[in-house]
């Protein structure tokens, strides 16, 4: 009976012990229920009731796995890409259907061939694309992890590329440095901030956030005058002081002023005079002069300074508004002759003038010769063209011996010494009709005293230095008479008479008439020419053939030459013979 109820206990504390591991009966607490792959916490067993003191149960079998975890929250979107470098300039080459030749660094042109823009890197054409943007924002994150950052903006460059349009096609919102090709016309724009320009070969355009050129001022501003053969100084600056730019470039639209400039390339800020150029008078008229500050951006800055270049001359009043006009002849060496067809003017040899001296600007007038004579012997008639007045025309008919009265008279009347010296005359008092109209050898044995101050005839050699005005030509304009109206009245213009002095074109040297409208009488009697050279030659010492100069109304254009001779007896009094005065 004690084995029955034994074996009936065991039987019994077995099913005890079975039911709790699903209950929990008066057992021992179940194992923990394993926690679930990044799922809930397993469920926990509840607490068995307490149990008598049976066999320890046997580990519960394991629970099912947590669901699986919901989605990480989202990451923050990425910032903003890094900005690119700093733009570099680029200097636009056109459009073209080959990269230019010898490209320099930034060098950038639109490809016909591609329709595309390319850059020079300094080693390839890379194509031109938008640049110098922000990076964009990343893409939403996976589950879990942030956006990733946008990517950093490319290195800018001094113009946003928009590419190729079509007609009608430009963005009107378009912002400084924007630029495109435009199909419609085939050229190339930016925008200047107001309008789109053409972009010209050679344009310089800077990033939109550097400091531009906004003016060039010079040291000289406007007109100024200078003399022929002086120089001048100018110089330029650029402000703002910080622009950035890479040199200043002058320019001349001509060679009566020329200019030495060297333009130098800067990298830097230069504050102050950025550049200096030297500016030689060279030859009467007018130069304008342009500094322009390259690589400024697009749309060019310049400063412009206008150069009259006139000759050291003084003005003489002869009487109530008459006055003599007068230009500086410096000293200098030229080849004398010439061996085109005019008389005796070989061999052509070198003359050198010691003496630099004033000469007028024209041929002694009408109105300058009734001033200090007392009256007027022209005969050359003819009707005034419109516009001429009679006095200004030149004075003819006039010999060899009233030019030499003229010009001593003229000097005591402006307070200097006398040139000329005749025994037994007197000057002052001497009139027009008492000069000899015939040949006379007291007047004939006149002297020169080439040391005075006063007002005298040219010798034949600074005659002619001062028509050809450093020129070697046949005229002082050229080796053809094509243009010998503009310069000179001749039997092709005149109209057979005088014309009024300095209505045409002077030679380079500001003087006018010296070829046609009148022989002009010069100091030098006949002569040859010597084969050697020569300083300060005065002509052969005796004769009573003197030497006129320059050609006249009568005559052909030939006879207007720089070198042409011709030669008359020293009191012949014709219509188209008259003279100009020099003096020291």
């Amino acid at each position: 009976m004690r084995r029955s109820v034994f074996v009936a206990a065991l039987a019994a504390a077995a099913m005890i012990m079975a039911t709790m591991a699903f209950t929990g009966c008066e057992g021992p607490a179940g194992p923990q229920g394993e926690r679930g792959i990044q799922g809930e916490q397993g469920t926990q067993g509840g607490t068995g009731e307490q149990g008598g003191t049976g066999i320890q149960g046997e580990p519960g079998i394991q629970g099912p796995p947590g669901g699986t975890g919901g989605p990480g929250e989202q990451g923050p979107p990425g910032g903003p890409g890094i900005q690119g470098p700093p733009g570099v300039s680029i200097v636009w080459q056109g459009e073209l259907a080959t990269p230019p030749a010898n490209p320099q660094t930034n060098w950038a042109y639109f490809n016909t061939a591609s329709g595309n823009a390319y850059i020079w890197t300094g080693t390839a054409w890379n194509r031109l694309s938008q640049r110098g943007t922000t990076g964009t924002a990343g893409a939403d994150g996976a589950d879990g992890a942030d956006g990733t950052a946008g990517a950093d903006g490319n290195d800018g460059v001094g113009i946003n590329w928009l590419g190729k349009v079509e007609a009608g096609d430009k963005p009107d919102d378009a912002g400084l440095n924007y630029a495109l090709h435009y199909l419609y016309s085939g050229n190339t724009y930016i925008f200047d901030g107001t309008n789109w320009q053409i972009m010209l070969p050679g344009t310089t355009v800077h990033p939109p956030d550097e400091t531009m050129v906004t003016h060039v001022t010079l040291s000289h501003n406007g007109t100024i005058s200078m003399y022929r053969g002086d120089t001048l100084v100018v110089y330029a600056t650029v402000t703002p002081e910080t622009a950035v730019f890479q040199w200043v470039e002058w320019t001349a639209d001509n060679n009566n002023a020329s200019i030495t400039r060297t333009p130098r390339p800067r990298t830097g800020v230069l504050a102050g005079p950025e550049t200096a150029i030297s500016i030689k008078a060279n030859t009467v008229g007018t130069t304008t002069i342009t500094a322009t500050a390259m690589g400024s951006g697009p749309v060019e800055i310049r400063a412009t300074l206008t150069v009259e270049v006139v000759h050291p001359h003084i003005t003489e009043e002869i009487a109530d508004g008459v006055t003599m006009t007068m230009n500086w002849i410096a000293p200098g060496t030229f080849m004398m002759g010439g061996h085109h067809g005019e008389w005796d003017a070989t061999p052509v040899h070198q003359v050198t003038l010691t003496r630099g001296f004033y000469m007028g600007i024209h041929p002694v007038t009408r109105e300058q010769f009734q001033a200090v004579m007392g009256t007027d012997p022209s005969t050359s008639g003819g009707i005034l063209a419109p516009g001429e007045v009679q006095e200004r025309r030149p004075v003819d008919t006039v010999n060899w011996f009233h030019a030499i009265a003229f010009a001593n008279r003229l000097s005591i009347m402006q307070g200097l010494t006398p040139v000329y010296t005749i025994p037994g005359i007197d000057w002052e008092t001497l009139e027009f009709a008492n000069v000899p109209t015939t040949t006379n050898a007291t007047w004939n044995a006149v002297v020169a005293d080439w040391t005075a101050d006063g007002f005298r005839l040219a010798t034949e050699a600074e005659w002619e230095f001062a028509a050809r005005a450093g020129t070697t030509t046949q005229w002082s304009f050229g080796d053809t008479d094509a243009y010998i109206d503009y310069y000179a009245w001749t039997n092709w213009n005149a109209g057979g008479r005088t014309r009024q002095v300095g209505q045409l074109r002077p030679n380079p040297w500001g003087l006018y008439d010296m070829h046609g409208n009148v022989f002009e009488w010069v100091w030098d009697r006949l002569g040859t020419y010597p084969s050697g050279a020569q300083t300060d030659p005065t002509g052969a010492a005796s004769g009573t053939f003197r030497m006129l100069r320059g050609g006249g109304w009568f005559h052909l254009p030939g006879n207007a030459r720089s070198a042409f001779r011709s030669r008359t007896f020293h009191v012949d009094q014709d219509a188209d013979i008259g003279f100009r005065v020099v003096r020291p």
